[in-house]
């Protein structure tokens, strides 16, 4: 309990202190505040998982592009397959540990 922001007198804070621990207390400010956090970590959330979809799209797209390339015959090499996600990243200015 914050009893600086609370308005209440501070006899009754006191008083009300013997309870807190069962009743809970939080003062509008705190609660605004906590509130606007959890909102900023809801939208960095949010921008994380467009990012990890893109990305688990763009994967699929090269292992698709793969398979097609095995497919027809075309020689691939690991280097050239590690060169054209480098690239994809570097496009999308995603940066992650292989």
């Amino acid at each position: 309990m914050d009893s600086t922001c609370s308005g209440i007198p501070s006899d009754a804070v006191n008083k009300l202190l013997d309870i807190i621990q069962y009743t809970g207390w939080v003062c509008t400010d705190c609660r605004t505040n906590s509130q606007q956090k959890i909102d900023k970590l809801q939208a960095a959330l949010t921008l994380v998982n467009e990012k990890l979809s893109d990305l688990m799209a763009t994967v699929d797209n090269l292992q698709q592009n793969l398979r097609i390339q095995q497919d027809l015959g075309t020689p691939t090499t690991t280097m050239s397959c590690l060169k054209q996600i480098l690239l994809l990243r570097y496009k999308k200015n995603i940066i992650c540990i292989i």
